[in-house]
Parts: structure tokens; C-alpha cells; sequence
């Protein structure tokens, strides 16, 4: 019989969560997007990473976290209290697999 994967049962456990990161995984989808959200932030703000008028060229290469980063910063533009221009590039080298 094949083993039934834990999980954290609840949204408000899984920042407490003392399951092994592969497990952790398998949390939920909506309580990955707002700590993602929480620690983008942070970082834009600690590192001055944006400014008013700034150009943003994301490369996107079609995995999971070139994809992620482009929504996350997409979903900035929306409710961040800056404007800048944000553009997504893909550059395909030919070398297989892309």
C-alpha cells in the first residue's frame, strides 16, 4: 500500500511546520505565494533594488522560477507605491532542451 504524504493540516501551521523540505512541498499553494510576496518585498526594500522609472528585463526561460519571479514582479507593479517598466525576455541559444 502506498504511504499517504503528510502535510501540514492547516494554513496557519505551515510557517511551524516540522516536516523535511521535500514534504514541505507539498503544502498547500496559497501559503506559497505570500511568503514568497513577504520576502520579495523585504528585499526590494532592503536593497533598493527598484526606483521610480526603473526598466525591468526579466530572462525567462520557461521554468518554474524564471515564471515565479515574473509574477512576482508583476504583481508589485500592480500594488507597488513605484512605477517601473517591467519586460521579459527569452533568449533561445539552440543548445536543446529550451
Amino acid at each position: 500500500m502506498a504511504q499517504r504524504r503528510r502535510t501540514c493540516p492547516r494554513r496557519d501551521q505551515a510557517k511551524n511546520c516540522r516536516l523535511p523540505l521535500s514534504e514541505k512541498i507539498a503544502l498547500p499553494v496559497f501559503a506559497i505565494p505570500k511568503q514568497l510576496n513577504h520576502l520579495v518585498g523585504r528585499a526590494m526594500h532592503l536593497y533598493r533594488m527598484l526606483a521610480d522609472g526603473d526598466r525591468v528585463m526579466i530572462a525567462v526561460s520557461g521554468g518554474v522560477d524564471s515564471l515565479v519571479l515574473s509574477w512576482l514582479l508583476k504583481e508589485w507593479l500592480r500594488k507597488a507605491p513605484i512605477r517601473y517598466e517591467l519586460l521579459a525576455v527569452h533568449l533561445d541559444m539552440g543548445f536543446g532542451g529550451a
